[in-house]
């Protein structure tokens, strides 16, 4: 499923932390790894051979083999294109990088990658660190029902199999989204009994659904926990996250629509912005899609 690991550098020490995440899983998925270097078109002449240098000494820093691309343009664009020239490509990369002028605005430049890019990106805040004996042990997968969650499943079994990780399969029964949007105050008793039944509904289903892929998953020979929660994703998802302290969390683009949904990539980047966990973006493919 990775095949080949695509870092995208700009000289700077934030922008390398990507490699503390990108070559333990490279190295243990015997992907090859991509170095990119993106150089915008008015830039002087003699940045391409100081961008060759650079990439040379930090694949020389780390003792690593590694292919490098020097390329000139828009740097989102060369990151997608050269991830879709490459054989099942996972870009890493972090979320800011250096400061000064002609800095790349990582913010901005991550979040197009990862809404135009078919690859899966994993986005690492700045002091995510490096992982403790190149190891992931706990992989969070939030999901919602959908094929399209479903999708960034595959992804998180293909880690958790490849490191031998704990896999935690969340969902969340928004009911605070439920009454609020109905103009109730979150789990007002004056909702009444109607409402109170169309909640338990919806909690048992979560509850069955999380108990059906959690017995899917052990059958398959994966060690899992099915984690069911209540209240707002966003909230639920990222105060989980600060009680397990995964080394990952697997989600998908965006989820399902109504009263269930998770807004994946705003529920991704306030765990990006809340925590320092690692996010691996999933875009699930046209046929997932529909």
């Amino acid at each position: 499923m990775i095949k080949s690991v695509l870092v995208p550098l700009d000289g700077s020490e934030l922008a390398e932390e990507a490699l503390g995440y990108a070559l333990p899983v490279a190295q243990r998925h015997d992907a090859d790894v991509h170095l990119i270097f993106v150089i915008s078109h008015e830039a002087d002449a003699t940045e391409d051979d100081e961008a060759r240098q650079y990439l040379s000494g930090v694949i020389e820093r780390n003792n690593i083999d590694a292919q490098t691309h020097v390329r000139f343009g828009s740097p989102a664009d060369e990151i997608i294109e050269t991830g879709d020239d490459l054989e099942e490509p996972l870009i890493v990369m972090t979320t800011h990088g250096r400061t000064g002028i002609g800095r790349w605005i990582y913010g901005s430049v991550a979040d197009k990658v990862v809404h135009a890019s078919d690859a899966p990106v994993l986005l690492l805040r700045s002091g995510a660190g490096k992982l403790d004996g190149g190891n992931i042990q706990k992989i969070v997968a939030p999901v919602d029902g959908s094929a399209y969650s479903e999708a960034a499943l595959s992804f998180a079994k293909a880690m958790a199999k490849t490191f031998d990780a704990e896999l935690h399969v969340t969902r969340v029964a928004e009911t605070a989204s439920l009454y609020s949007s109905l103009g109730y105050e979150t789990y007002a008793p004056g909702a009444g009994q109607p409402m109170s039944d169309v909640v338990e509904y919806m909690v048992n289903e979560v509850h069955k659904y999380i108990s059906k892929v959690t017995r899917d998953l052990k059958e398959e020979g994966y060690r899992v926990q099915g984690v069911v929660l209540e209240g707002f994703a966003g909230e639920e998802l990222i105060a989980y996250e600060r009680k397990v302290e995964p080394q990952l969390v697997v989600m998908a683009t965006r989820g399902r629509s109504g009263f269930d949904r998770f807004i994946f990539g705003s529920v991704a980047e306030r765990i990006l912005k809340s925590g320092k966990t690692p996010v691996l973006m999933v875009k699930p493919t046209a046929a997932e899609d529909e």
